[in-house]
């Protein structure tokens, strides 16, 4: 088994509890690659999960489930992602 495939099962496990609902999920996401685009707050070198779900108006480990089932990435590593794949400017 990949080291991927075991991440995801253990994902998968950890929320197997929670009442999000895939359609939630992936609406949230959207929300969260909304909020990113317009407002930037991986500028912030010291925001936080509370202060990014605070933003959205979701509790902290919503947000965190989202990101974690939507891109395998834990909070601070998912926002230096959508970080590196913003347009850059010359």
């Amino acid at each position: 088994m990949r080291n991927s495939e075991v991440l995801q099962l253990s994902v998968h496990k950890k929320y197997q509890g929670s009442n999000l609902i895939e359609e939630q999920r992936i609406l949230l996401k959207k929300q969260l690659e909304q909020l990113i685009e317009l407002q930037k707050p991986f500028l912030d070198p010291d925001l936080t999960l509370d202060q990014l779900s605070a933003a959205m108006k979701l509790h902290s480990k919503i947000l965190s489930q989202v990101i974690n089932q939507s891109y395998n990435l834990i909070f601070s590593s998912g926002l230096t992602i959508t970080a590196l794949k913003r347009p850059k400017i010359n």
